[in-house]
Parts: C-alpha cells; structure tokens; sequence
C-alpha cells in the first residue's frame, strides 16, 4: 500500500477544520463522552476527609455486640456499651453521649445499637451518587440517638470520600417524645425524594417529638423538613411544622397549630404549606388564624411567598 503524501495530511486537517467550523460546533477535548464525576480531592476542606470501605466498615460495626432491649429483664442489661467511637470516629461522627446516670438503673441508660442504614443518593447529570449514612441507637429508658452524615466520592480515589456536613444527627431524651397521639417509630425518620430535579435526590426529615417525662409539661411536636447538597455541602431548604400542641396537666391543650405539605408535578417542584391555628376552648392567648405558604427552588434554595388563606367564599 502506498503512503499518503505528508502534504495530503495538512489538507485533511484544514477540511476538518473547516467542516466542524460549518456544522457550528466549537467542541472541547473529550466532547460527546459522557464521564462520572466527584469532588476532587483539592476541594474537600481539611479536616473533612473520610478514608472508609463502607461495606466493610458497616459489617464491622453490625457485628459488634449489641445488647437486645428487654424491659422485662433489666437485671440482664450490661453496664457498658460496645466501644461504638472508634468506628464512628472513622466517619468524624461524635461519640454517643453517656446516659447511664439518667437512669435508676445505670444499665438501662446503656445505649444499643438499632440500625445501619447506607443510601444513595443521586446527584444528576451521571454523577457518581453521594452516600447517606444513618446510625441508630436507643437505650431501654427510650432515648435515642441518630448518628447521620453525608459522604461524596473523592475523584481518582478508591474508598475516599468528602464529608458534607452531618446535621442530620440527633438526640432524643427518654422523655422527649408526643405525649396526645401516639407515635411508635423513630423520634427522626430519614427518606429519600426526587425535589429539585427527576434525577437528583433530597432528604426528607420527620421528627416527631414533644414531652411526657417527669413534670407538668406535656405536649407535641411533629415536623417535616427537606434537605439537599448545595455546592458541595447539606443545607436544609425548609422546615415546617405539621402538628404542635401543649398544655399544663391536668388542664387539656389550648390550641393545635398544624400545616399540610403539598409538592407540585413540575420541576424543580414547589412546595406549599397550609397552616392553621386552632383553638380547642376559649382562651384569651390563643387566636385562629390560617396561612398559605408557597416555597420556590430560586439560586440553589427555596424561598417563600405568603399568600392569603383560602377562605369558605373562596373555595
């Protein structure tokens, strides 16, 4: 076969020229090939950096010896918990607090291991997924503990990630709980949903608290919150109440504030909340009232715009 002339060579690279100049394409290096991406190394703030093999470091805390919760044998509690730190310290989490002096009996403060939960969560654009973490404890006198962080692969690393933050964290005392309707899950429950875009994934936060321990004081609180990544870290867009009411026992609640949320079909979806303010007898604090609130995703997060509540001639 007979070689090209090498001047035949400068004429096929001005066609192309050419050519790519008419079809308006100005395409970078590697244009057309679609490549996962992660935060590079460099941009991880110091300090922030978790070397882990998640897999394997879930096993290893799964396999500790956690202590089954029994009322009906306190006597058979340990009076010291596995050394969960060490393995919560490979994530940068906090220790779990020592709540073995809350209680009479020092064993029922010891807190147990309950879960491990590790969840993807996509970021859009086929990018490689961060990871939600979420460990749970809880000790026989019900308190709680939800040890949570979000971790984003490192780029050209293996088992290395950046934490985002770890706000998602938190305590419940044993007497922190709704003491009018009955709630038999988790003081936080942690879910996954699609907010911002189709492929992109939110946190939805429910906690649901109040207070029925030693004292008076009684009452509810449940709310709902949404968080996501915004550039490179979790940040919470908004926060709204569902239910809250308390009173002085024995006198009953004086008043329910409540909210609905309502997500709209389009993208990135709105979120409305309806609140209210009810009063269950007369009482000269407490005044009904009823607001709309609408969320709109605007520059990486929501804001409000308050709206006049629908009223009986309006509906």
């Amino acid at each position: 076969m007979r070689r090209p002339d090498p001047k035949n060579w400068i004429l096929i690279a001005l066609l192309a020229v050419v050519v790519n100049g008419c079809n308006g394409r100005d395409e970078p290096p590697g244009a057309g090939v679609t490549m996962p991406l992660s935060t590079n190394t460099t941009a991880c703030p110091k300090g922030s950096v978790v070397a882990v093999e998640l897999a394997a470091w879930k096993q290893a805390i799964e396999g500790m010896a956690h202590w089954p919760i029994d009322e009906e044998e306190p006597e058979k509690y340990p009076d010291i918990a596995p050394d969960y730190e060490a393995l919560l310290g490979e994530l940068g989490l906090r220790p779990l607090p020592d709540r073995t002096m809350e209680e009479l009996t020092p064993a029922q403060g010891v807190m147990s291991l309950v879960a491990v939960d590790i969840t993807s969560l996509r970021r859009g654009g086929g990018e490689v997924p961060d990871m939600l973490v979420a460990i749970r404890f809880r000790n026989a006198a019900g308190a709680e503990t939800l040890r949570a962080l979000v971790l984003r692969p490192l780029a050209g690393t293996e088992n290395s990630y950046c934490s985002l933050g770890d706000e998602l964290s938190h305590e419940k005392e044993s007497g922190e709980q709704p003491c009018i309707e009955e709630h038999l899950g988790f003081a936080r429950s942690l879910s996954v949903e699609s907010l911002v875009a189709p492929d992109r994934d939110a946190i939805k936060v429910q906690d649901a608290g109040g207070w029925c321990g030693p004292g008076m004081h009684r009452g509810d609180r449940f709310s709902t919150s949404y968080w996501g990544v915004e550039d490179s870290r979790l940040v919470r867009y908004l926060e709204a109440i569902t239910a809250e009411s308390w009173y002085e026992s024995p006198d009953p609640p004086a008043k329910l504030q409540s909210g609905r949320i309502e997500l709209s079909n389009s993208w990135p979806k709105t979120i409305t909340i309806s609140e209210s303010v009810e009063c269950l007898h007369i009482d000269g604090d407490c005044k009904p009232s009823e607001k709309i609130r609408t969320y709109h995703y605007v520059g990486n997060h929501y804001t409000s715009v308050d709206e006049p509540a629908m009223t009986e001639n309006s509906k």
